[in-house]
């Protein structure tokens, strides 16, 4: 069914104020830190990649990977509180 547009934007909540994840003083600090290591962990990856056309794989990589992901998972979580 098709939905009627009024001519305005749709409202995705009042974006004046942060979360309030991002109100709390320690969870930040934990998020900064979760942010830096996701950065950290990712840094390494475009030259894992480049080598892995010239048939080189690191054994870390599958590992980094996930882990960025789980980190993401929990900064994502954090936010939307």
């Amino acid at each position: 069914m098709a939905q009627i547009n009024n001519g305005s934007p749709p409202d995705f909540g009042d974006k004046s104020h942060p979360p309030a994840a991002l109100h709390r003083g320690s969870d930040r600090k934990v998020m900064l830190e979760q942010a830096n290591q996701m950065k950290h962990l990712s840094d390494a990856i475009p030259d894992d990649i480049q080598k892995l056309s010239q048939g080189v794989i690191s054994k870390d990589l599958g590992e980094r990977l996930k882990k960025i992901e789980k980190l993401a998972k929990r900064l994502r979580e954090q936010v939307q509180q």
